[in-house]
Parts: C-alpha cells; sequence; structure tokens
C-alpha cells in the first residue's frame, strides 16, 4: 500500500508568513515590559532582544540545513525519525498531540476571545464558547483545502504586520507631541544577574516558531523553499519585534514600558485616547486569529505523517480531494475545543518545554549526525558550521536550566508523558507494525 502524500503547494513567501503567523501571537504585546521590568536599561533591553535574534537565525539555520536534507511531512518529526528511528519519533509525535499542539491552539483562540470581550461583555461561558468557534474556523478552512487556508494565513498576518507598523509608525511620528511620560521607579532587582536571564528567557519564547518546519511535506521546492522562507520568516520577525520595542519606549519611555501592565494598550492609550483600547483589541484578536489560523493548518502534519507511517492510526492520513490532511485537522482542532471547554490547558504548557524542545534540539544534532554519516550537504549547508548549532544548543540549555529552577514539577510531568509515550511504542505499535 502506497503512502498518502501531501501536495507541495506552498512557497517560499507563503512559507515565510506562515513562520510569521505562528511566531508573533501574543508575545510581543506583553514580553518587552517584562524584559525593561528586568534589565534596568534600554540598551540592555535591546541588547537582549538582539540576543534573541541571534537564537532564533542559529535555530533557523540549523532547521535550514537538517528540513532541507529531510523535507518529508511533518517536518520535525522526519528528521527526529531519519536520525534516531520510530521510537523517539514516536515520542516526539506522542508529546506533540497530547502536549504541544492542542494546548497552543486553545490559548491562542482564547486569547482570541478575552480581547473580544473587552470590547463588549463576555462571560467565562461565552468567551470559552467563542473560543471554540474560532477553532472550529480555523479548522474547517484547514480541513478544505492547504493552498486556501495558507492564503488565508498569509492575507491575515499581511494584515496583522501592516496593524502593528501603523501603531509604530504613530508612535515614532507623533511621540514628540506627547507630554513627557512620568518617570516610574524601576523595580529594585533590575539589572541583577537573574532579572536579565529572566529577560532573556523571555524573550526566547517570544521568538519560539522561527525555526518550525512541521509544513516541510507540504512546500514545493524544499530544497529552496526552506532555507529561504526560514530566513526571510525569522528577518520580518525580528525586524518587525525590534521595532516594536523602540516604538513602546518612544511613546512611553522605558520607565513607563517596564511599568506597564498592557504595554500595546498604554501606548495606544497615549497616542489615541480611550479610542485606543479598540484598536488595541483588534489589533491582538487579529494576530491571535492569523496564528491561530496558522497552528491549524502546520500542526497536523505532525500526526498525518505519523499515521502515514503506521503508527498512529491510519485514517489520520486520510487526505481531502484538495491533498488536506482533514481528519488529522480535525482530530487536532476537536484536542484544542476540549481544552477551550474545560480550561486548565495552561498547565500543560509547563510540560511542554521539557517534553518537545530538548527532542528538537536532538533533531538539529542530526545535522551533525547526517554530515558524519553521507558527508557535506549539496543543497543548503549551514553558514559557520557548526557555530549556529553550538549557539543554539547554549542558549536553549540556560533557558531550560531556569526553567528547571523556577519550575521543578515540569520536568517530572514530561518524563512522566514521554515515558508513556515510549512504552505504547515499544508494547503497542512496534508489535502491531512487525505483524
Amino acid at each position: 500500500m502506497t503512502n498518502p502524500v501531501l501536495p507541495r503547494v506552498v512557497g517560499p513567501w507563503r512559507f515565510a508568513l506562515i513562520i510569521v503567523a505562528i511566531t508573533i501571537g501574543t508575545a510581543i504585546f506583553r514580553v518587552p515590559s517584562v524584559v525593561a521590568a528586568n534589565t534596568g536599561s534600554s540598551q540592555l533591553a535591546v541588547a537582549i532582544w538582539v540576543l534573541g535574534a541571534v537564537f532564533a537565525f542559529a535555530g533557523g539555520l540549523c532547521a535550514a540545513e537538517v528540513g532541507s536534507r529531510i523535507p518529508g511531512a511533518g517536518g520535525e518529526y522526519a528528521i527526529i525519525r531519519t536520525v534516531y528511528g520510530d521510537r523517539t519519533a514516536f515520542v516526539y509525535g506522542w508529546s506533540w498531540l497530547l502536549l504541544v499542539s492542542p494546548a497552543a491552539i486553545a490559548a491562542v483562540a482564547r486569547t482570541f476571545a478575552d480581547y473580544a470581550g473587552t470590547i463588549t461583555p463576555l462571560g467565562e461561558t461565552a468567551r470559552r464558547l467563542l473560543t471554540v468557534v474560532i477553532i472550529v474556523l480555523h479548522a474547517g478552512l484547514a480541513m478544505i483545502s492547504t493552498r486556501i487556508a495558507s492564503r488565508f494565513v498569509g492575507g491575515a498576518t499581511i494584515a496583522k504586520v501592516a496593524a502593528m507598523l501603523i501603531v509604530a509608525g504613530a508612535a515614532f511620528l507623533f511621540s514628540a507631541s506627547l507630554p513627557s511620560p512620568a518617570t516610574a521607579a524601576l523595580p529594585a532587582n533590575s539589572a541583577t544577574a537573574g532579572a536579565v536571564i529572566a529577560a532573556m528567557v523571555a524573550v526566547i519564547w517570544a521568538y519560539d516558531g522561527t525555526a518550525q518546519v512541521t509544513m516541510a511535506g507540504d512546500l514545493s521546492d524544499p530544497d529552496k523553499t526552506i532555507p529561504r522562507g526560514l530566513i526571510l520568516g525569522t528577518t520580518l520577525v525580528v525586524a518587525i519585534y525590534l521595532v516594536m520595542v523602540l516604538a513602546y519606549q518612544r511613546a512611553l519611555g522605558f520607565a513607563g514600558v517596564a511599568g506597564s501592565e498592557a504595554v500595546v494598550a498604554d501606548t495606544m492609550g497615549a497616542l489615541a485616547g480611550p479610542k485606543g483600547a479598540v484598536i488595541v483589541a483588534g489589533m491582538v484578536m487579529l494576530s491571535s486569529y492569523s496564528c491561530g489560523m496558522a497552528q491549524l493548518v502546520s500542526h497536523p502534519r505532525v500526526t498525518f505523517a505519523l499515521s502515514a507511517d503506521r503508527m498512529f492510526f491510519p485514517a489520520f492520513a486520510t487526505l481531502s480531494r484538495s491533498g488536506a490532511p482533514w481528519l488529522a485537522v480535525a482530530l487536532h482542532g476537536g484536542l484544542a475545543c476540549g481544552l477551550a471547554l474545560a480550561g486548565g490547558y495552561e498547565f500543560l504548557f509547563r510540560l511542554v518545554v521539557f517534553a518537545f524542545y530538548p527532542i528538537v534540539a536532538a533533531g538539529y544534532i542530526g545535522a551533525v549526525l547526517l554530515r558524519r554519516r553521507e558527508g557535506v550537504p549539496s543543497g543548503f549547508r549551514m553558514p559557520w558550521y557548526p557555530l549556529p548549532l553550538v549557539v543554539y544548543l547554549m542558549i536553549l540549555a540556560l533557558v531550560l536550566a531556569v526553567s528547571v529552577v523556577d519550575d521543578p514539577v515540569g520536568p517530572l510531568g514530561s518524563l512522566a508523558v514521554m515515558a508513556l509515550g515510549w512504552l505504547v511504542h515499544r508494547q503497542v505499535v512496534e508489535p502491531r507494525r512487525l505483524r
């Protein structure tokens, strides 16, 4: 029986926009205040954002080499399976389905609902139901056609970026006419080693998504599209983040950014008065919507690939007439809806850090292992090899170490989920495949 194959209909520009959509969710509306409060100076805050950009580009270059070398469905899943074998790949797909994807989709859709509640009053039940409606809308489009859904993501992302740049432009153009921002006292622990590391961790999470190659199986001419899309997408994210960070500081002053609990709302309040709140809500809703749409286009590819390799229920490798993995999309959307109705999915994010990123890092180490096994790739080659990989691993190790100190329970939960996946593959999946 021939395995189903995803149609390669996504080019480098649309792939780059998907990267932007997945990465720019809501972090740029929250994290700048955290960074400012912990660094204590504008120069150090900007330097932390630049360091995050270095991390993002390092991960992107690693993903570009190994991803273009193994451009299979599921991206990271295909890489891990090729380099480390079926069981490790199954643990990755298991963790992705149970921890990473549904929680991320539900959280982003809930952000949309929460900001809708600032425009019109919504109770908790209404917000949960609106979250489900948004997920269903995203899933429905992703089930119909990958080509149409990716175009929709691209259009929504362009609109989101345009809205953010308009806000930034207004901050630079009109801030001179605003009253001088009040100088607020910075936190007493600003610029200590622990505070700076905390700021760096927050920035790293803000850049999460720039190296994702989950849609590798959908990309046309993947040898060229993967590196071009990753580099272009990361460049756009970095540029947008730095522009927005500087715009916040221009409108509010550095101390104002550090003391803000809703920095984009305070910026728009300073520029547009009470109407700014509605503008902010609309911008965050648009950002959440494009991010959620991109997630439901890309995330189910891992489950599709797992099923196509007969390590999960074969039905989830079913393609629609247009070539979309509609049942896999429905599964991810359904799990996300369940979490949205039940609430409490925030706990899953505590487990994601330790169940997901170490395996992804192992996939990037595959660049070294593949060079040893098969030689230097004939296509895209990581510049300054292996420096980007070393930089990525060092920064990720620091992030994981800080996360362990901050949440010692998370690693235990992650290990439990991964160990269960390991056992399920050994006791259930592998015996069935060998028959």
